[in-house]
Formats: structure tokens, sequence, C-alpha cells
């Protein structure tokens, strides 16, 4: 049966989780990043970046122009990886699903990057002030309080690991605490595909499951519907936003609240 959903401040946020906190006093919060811990999205932030400034791989056209052909795209033989690239991006976007296979997409495009050159790229793009603007610091604020008092905070996240790692840079989070999307890498390279399967709807509260392990999950907050299954697996929900799939859900939930900002 759902409920009204009531819109509270920061701190009566901050009370119920003391109150969950006073009773288990080691649990875990476990928070979504894009729209829960900055407005934008840094997945694609960084992505447009690389596609505008022809970042990408040269070494990675022949790799590119079989999954554009993959998709049914007609690539130019020797046409430019940035033009691939956009190619791959507008065939999946014109599919019938595509948020998931774009996510996965920008986690792997990157090819023949070492971890230390898309580390480089990502500060270069995050240092600008639209990342920093962009910081949701009551959610921010809130993950602080309770590391604090000896929680965990942790980061699930469907966009690449190494860029949320340099999103959330000098924010206080740890980097064992952050799962997100892992390409394959071939000699210390980013190759075509995932290493594990992406964290990304119903695998978020998997993923989250795998690294609380046996703590216990006091809280989540999250901007979408596709964060309500890893809220639903927690106490206390926080929703960020309005959007509609995320209000509806959360009016299920026992104790969910959504955050005003």
């Amino acid at each position: 049966m759902s409920r009204s959903l009531p819109v509270v401040d920061s701190e009566r946020v901050r009370e119920r989780i003391d109150r969950l906190l006073d009773v288990q006093p080691e649990g875990a919060l476990v928070f979504d990043a894009d729209g829960t811990l900055w407005r934008h999205d840094v997945g694609c932030q960084v992505f447009e970046a690389a596609s505008a400034q022809g970042a990408f791989r040269e070494s990675a056209q022949e790799r590119l122009f079989a999954e554009a052909t993959r998709l049914g795209e007609s690539p130019g033989v020797h046409q430019p990886a940035s033009e691939l690239i956009r190619l791959i991006e507008a065939a999946l976007a014109g599919r019938s699903a595509p948020e998931r296979e774009l996510a996965e997409f920008q986690v792997w495009a990157y090819l023949d990057f070492s971890e230390q050159d898309l580390r480089a790229f990502c500060r270069e793009v995050l240092d600008g002030p639209e990342h920093r603007a962009g910081l949701h610091h009551e959610v921010l604020d809130l993950a602080a309080h309770a590391r604090g008092r000896g929680a965990r905070t942790c980061v699930v996240s469907a966009s690449p690991r190494i860029v949320v790692e340099e999103a959330l840079a000098g924010l206080g989070f740890e980097l064992d605490q952050i799962v997100a999307g892992d390409p394959k890498w071939t000699n210390g390279r980013i190759d075509v595909g995932l290493e594990v399967p992406l964290p990304y709807g119903p695998e978020k509260a998997a993923a989250g499951r795998r690294l609380l392990r046996e703590t216990v999950w006091l809280a989540t907050f999250g901007d979408s519907g596709f964060d309500l299954d890893m809220m639903r697996e927690a106490q206390f929900a926080v929703g960020v936003g309005g959007k509609p799939q995320l209000l509806e859900g959360l009016a299920r939930h026992p104790d969910a609240v959504l955050l005003a900002l």
C-alpha cells in the first residue's frame, strides 16, 4: 500500500540516521552517485568531453568498426575512432531500451587507455567548475556525519569506476567502498567489454550486498527508479530529486523520505 512521501530537510534525515546508528553503530549507508551526490552524470560528462576533444584512441579503430557493424551500422573502413564512437552511441540510443547498453559502452569506450591515462583525463574534465558547482553538499554532509559516527559509507554507480573515483576525490569516500563499472583490461589497457555485470537497476542491489556482506544496510540515497532495488534493501530510504518513478516506488517503502535540497 502506498503512502504520502514526506519531504524533509537534511536535519531531519540526520536525526533519523542517528537513531539508526544508535542501534547499529557499525551499519552502512549506500549512495548512488549521479543525480544523488551531484546533479549531473559524471560518466556522460567525461565521455562527452572525450568525444568533443577527439581523445579516443585511433589504435581502437578496428574494434570500434566491428562493434558498429555488429549494431547494424555501415561504417567506413578507415573512419576515425571519434566518428565511430558517435556512430555506436547513436546506434545504441536508437534501440528500444538504450540506457543500460549506453552505460556499458561508456565504461569500455576508452579502448587502449591505461589507468593513468584515464585518471589524468578525468581530472582535467572534473577539475573544471561544472562538477564542483553540481555537488549536493547536503547529501555529502550527511555522509560525512555518518562516517564521523563510525558508519561505512559506500557508493554504487553504473558510471565507469575510474570516473567515479576521480569525481569522489577529496569527498571522504574510501576507494574500497566504491562499486562502479569495470571494463575489461588487456596488458594494462582498456579492452572491449566488462569484467563483471554493470551495477545497474537490480544489479545495483546485488553489488551493494556483495560489498557489504554482513554489515547492516541502514540507509540508501538515490535519485531514480534504477535505485529502487537498492533502496528496498535498506531500513531507511532517502530520495533526491523528483523523478516520478522514484517517488512512486518510495511511496511503497515503509520508511522513506524525499530530501529537500
